[in-house]
C-alpha cells in the first residue's frame, strides 16, 4: 500500500516561562503549561499560561490557588484537573479544577495518596491518577485512583 502521508517531522513553536516538574493539558484547542518550578520544590509556581497554535505568545491565566510542582494534569470536558506535586511540606494531595471558559480555580475532593510525578489521565467521565512517588524526591508506586468529576471527557 503507498503511504502519500506527509513525511513527520518537528518544528519550532513559541514556549512558555521555562521551568522544569510542570503540567501540561490541552483543552478546546488550547495548550495549558501549570505550575512547575526553576529549581527544587522550594521554588514551585503558581504561573499558568496558555497557547493555542498559530499564536505568536504565551497568555498568563488565572495563577493556582497554590504553588505546585511536580503535578500531573487531564482536560475532561471544559476543564482541567491538576492532581497532586511536592512542595517542601511534603507530598501534595491536593486537587484542583479549572474552568477553562471562565479561567477560574476550585478545589475537589483531596487525593486519596498524595504523590508526585505522577500520570493523570481523563477518560469516561472520570480522571485517572496512577503512579508517582508518595514521598518527596526519588520515589515510585503502584497506587492507581480515579475521580469522578461530573462531565463528560
Amino acid at each position: 500500500m503507498l503511504d502519500l502521508a506527509p513525511p513527520l517531522r518537528w518544528r519550532f513553536a513559541p514556549g512558555p516561562v521555562g521551568r522544569e516538574h510542570l503540567a501540561v493539558a490541552a483543552a478546546a484547542g488550547t495548550i495549558y503549561a501549570i505550575g512547575g518550578r526553576s529549581a527544587g520544590y522550594v521554588t514551585n509556581s503558581t504561573l499558568v499560561q496558555s497557547w493555542r497554535p498559530g499564536n505568536a505568545a504565551w497568555q498568563t491565566r488565572a495563577a493556582l490557588p497554590e504553588a505546585r510542582g511536580g503535578a500531573g494534569a487531564a482536560a475532561i470536558g471544559g476543564t482541567i484537573v491538576s492532581i497532586g506535586g511536592e512542595a517542601p511540606s511534603g507530598t501534595i494531595g491536593t486537587v484542583l479544577i479549572y474552568d477553562v471558559s471562565g479561567d477560574t480555580w476550585r478545589r475537589a475532593p483531596d487525593l486519596p495518596t498524595p504523590r508526585h510525578g505522577l500520570a493523570v489521565a481523563a477518560f469516561g467521565g472520570r480522571v485517572f491518577a496512577i503512579g508517582g512517588g508518595r514521598n518527596p524526591g526519588l520515589g515510585v508506586s503502584d497506587v492507581a485512583e480515579s475521580l469522578g468529576v461530573g462531565v463528560r471527557g
